[in-house]
C-alpha cells in the first residue's frame, strides 16, 4: 500500500482494511505506543522518524500488529490494536523529536478514533517527502543499554526496505567528503569519467584480452569478497552467483544512471510486492573501478562485474532463506518460497544482463551457496507449497546435515526460458534433500521443459 493509500483507510475510520498491508520503506506499522518515559524508546522513536526523513518520507502507524509470513520477505499486518487515546501524549511526541533530532523534525502525529468504538483508535506519524530539503537528520543522544548515554555522539539512520539502518561509519567519511547531494547530482558525470580513465589506462582491447580463462578460479576469492563487504551479522549466508567461462564484457556499465546496465543493476527484476527479489533496495556504485555494487550493509548485496560475473548475498537465516523454526530445534527450514522466488529473480537477471554484455554468452556457471551452518543445526527442506496440509509436519521435511550446501552447474541461457533455468538449480537443491521433482511446489511443465511457476508465485498472498 503506499502512504496516500494508508491515509485514505485510516481517515476511513475502518482499520480492519489495514490487515495484510506490508512494511516497506515507506511504511511501518507498531503495535503499540513508544513508551517515551524511557530512554530506550525515545531513541526507537528518534531513529524511526529520522531514518524516514533520510529516506524521503513515509508514514509509522501505531496500534496495528504485524506478523513474518514465509510468503513476504517483510512483516505484514494481522491485527489490529487500537487503544485510548490518553495513551498518546501527541505533545511529548514533538518534544522528544525536537530535542533528540537536529534539524527539528516537521511532522504530523494524529490520533484517529475506530468507526466501531470512538474510545479507541489508531495513531499515525506522517513524515512529509518535503523535510528531504534539510537533510541530513540526525539523532542527538544515543544510550547503551543500561541508558548510560554516550557523550558527544550522533548517530545518522536511513530505512532501507523494511529495516532502519544505522549509516557505516566509512559511509559517513565518504558522504562528508564528497556530499550526498553533489555525489547524486553528478553521479552520470563521474561514472563516465571512470570509464573514459578506465579506457585510456587499459585499453578496451585488453579488457577484453584480460578476460580470464579463469575467471571460474576467482570466483572463491570474489564471493568471499562480497560476503565481507555485505556486513551480515548472521553467520548463516545466502549467495546466488554466476559467471560466463567465455570472454565478454558488460556495455556502459561504468556509462551512468542512464545506461541499460546502470538501470538493471539498480532495479532487479521482480514478480511481486514485497517478494524475495535480489534487489537491497540501493543505487549502485563503482568498486576499484572493477564491478557496480548495490549494497544495504547487513541485508542484501549485490556485485556486478565488468566481465559478466554476478554476485548475489542475502541472510540465510530468518532474515530471508529460512523461517519458522520451532524454539529449541535443531534444524534450520528452508522457505521454498525464498527458494524459488529468489532463483527465479536471479536467473532472470543474468539472462537480461547477458543481453548487454558483447559477445552475448550463450552458457553461465551458476552457483549457489548456502553458507556458514552453524554445528549443531541442519537445513531442512519440506516438499509441497506453503499451503500443504503436511507442510507444518516434520514428517514433510528432509535434512542435510553440513556447513555449506554448494550447488554449481553449467546452464545454458541463449534460447532457453529463464524459468526452465531457475527450475534446474532449484531441482538440484532439492533433490540434494532426498525430494523428487514432484515435491518441488510452485512449478508447471510445458511441452519442452518444466518451469517455475511465476504466476503460481505472484498469486501468493
Amino acid at each position: 500500500m503506499t502512504t496516500h493509500e494508508i491515509l485514505d483507510i485510516l481517515k476511513s475510520r475502518d482499520f480492519d482494511r489495514l490487515k495484510g498491508a506490508v512494511e516497506d520503506e515507506r511504511t511501518d506499522f507498531k503495535g503499540e505506543p513508544y513508551r517515551l518515559d524511557q530512554h530506550r524508546e525515545k531513541v526507537e522513536l528518534a531513529k524511526d522518524v529520522s531514518a524516514f526523513l533520510n529516506a524521503g518520507g513515509g508514514i509509522i502507524v501505531i496500534g496495528a500488529g504485524t506478523v513474518k509470513r514465509p510468503e513476504h520477505r517483510s512483516e505484514a499486518v494481522d491485527r489490529i490494536r487500537a487503544f485510548p487515546k490518553e495513551h498518546l501524549d501527541i505533545t511529548q511526541y514533538h518534544n522528544v523529536l525536537g530535542s533528540w533530532v537536529y534539524p527539528k523534525p516537521n511532522v504530523d502525529v494524529q490520533w484517529v478514533p475506530s468507526h466501531t468504538d470512538e474510545t479507541r483508535g489508531l495513531a499515525y506519524i506522517l513524515i512529509s517527502e518535503r523535510e528531504g530539503a534539510r537533510w541530513p537528520f540526525v539523532v542527538t543522544k544515543l544510550f547503551d543499554e543500561d541508558s548510560r548515554a554516550f557523550g558527544n555522539v550522533v548517530g545518522y539512520f536511513e530505512r532501507k526496505r523494511d529495516r532502519v539502518e544505522a549509516m557505516a561509519p566509512a559511509e559517513i567519511q565518504q558522504r562528508m567528503r564528497d556530499g550526498r547531494r553533489f555525489d547524486s547530482y553528478l553521479a552520470r558525470s563521474l561514472d563516465l569519467m571512470e570509464e573514459v580513465k578506465r579506457r585510456i589506462e587499459t585499453g578496451a582491447a585488453a579488457v577484453a584480452a584480460a578476460h580470464v580463462g579463469n575467471v571460474g578460479s576467482q570466483m572463491d576469492e570474489r564471493i568471499a569478497n562480497a560476503l565481507s563487504a555485505s556486513g551480515l551479522a548472521s553467520s548463516i549466508k545466502y549467495c546466488l552467483a554466476a559467471y560466463s567461462p567465455t570472454a565478454t564484457e558488460v556495455q556502459e556499465i561504468f556509462a551512468g544512471r542512464a545506461s541499460a546496465a546502470v538501470k538493471l543493476i539498480d532495479a532487479p527484476p521482480e514478480l511481486r510486492y514485497a517478494g524475495f527479489d535480489i534487489s537491497p533496495g540501493t543505487e549502485s556504485r563503482i568498486v576499484d573501478g572493477k564491478l557496480r555494487r548495490a549494497l544495504t550493509r547487513g541485508y542484501k548485496l549485490l556485485d556486478v562485474w565488468r566481465d559478466g560475473t554476478v554476485v548475489s548475498i542475502a541472510p540465510g537465516d530468518g532474515g530471508f532463506l529460512c523461517w519458522n523454526n520451532p524454539r529449541g530445534s535443531d534444524y534450520l527450514r528452508v522457505n521454498p518460497v525464498a527458494l524459488i522466488e529468489s532463483v527465479c529473480l536471479f536467473v532472470r537477471f543474468v539472462c537480461q544482463l547477458a543481453e548487454l554484455c558483447s559477445p552475448s554468452p550463450r552458457v553461465f556457471q551458476v552457483m549457489l551457496r548456502i553458507t556458514g551452518i552453524p554445528r549443531g543445526k541442519r537445513l531442512a527442506l519440506a516438499r509441497g507449497p506453503l499451503s500443504a496440509w503436511d507442510y507444518a509436519t516434520e514428517h514433510a521435511l528432509k535434512f542435510l546435515d553440513l556447513r555449506e550446501l554448494p550447488i554449481e552447474k553449467e546452464y545454458v541461457i541463449a534460447q532457453s526460458p529463464p524459468e526452465s533455468v531457475a527450475f534446474k538449480i532449484v531441482a538440484a537443491c532439492y533433490t540434494r534433500f532426498g525430494h523428487d521433482f514432484d515435491d518441488i511446489p510452485y512449478t508447471k511443465k510445458d511441452a519442452d521443459h518444466r518451469l517455475i511457476d511465476v504466476e503460481a508465485i505472484k498469486a501468493l498472498r
